[in-house]
């Protein structure tokens, strides 16, 4: 899943699990449907934002300074166009 986003396997031992598979999750499908475009959205519920330093971070692993309501690409992983992005409501 880490070798499928690029991602150096040592660098993600700190990030939430579900925030790559999630990602990986989204590469896969549009791999499935021949999609040449995948996003992984966080829609966040919380008043307080609970949990966006961890997205942050793990935007962060993809040179991306996250912020809220904003999607990012991250480039291309592989043939896919990837994008994140957190959402609060």
């Amino acid at each position: 899943m880490v070798i499928m986003l690029g991602l150096d396997p040592d660098q993600v031992l700190e990030v939430r699990y579900q925030l790559l598979h999630r990602t990986a999750s989204a590469i896969m499908e549009a791999k499935q449907f021949k999609a040449l475009t995948a996003a992984m959205l966080v829609h966040s519920f919380s008043p307080i934002y609970t949990w966006f330093e961890d997205y942050a971070a793990f935007a962060d692993l993809f040179g991306i300074y996250a912020s809220m309501d904003q999607v990012h690409p991250t480039g291309k992983i592989g043939e896919i166009d990837l994008y994140l992005a957190w959402i609060k409501g």
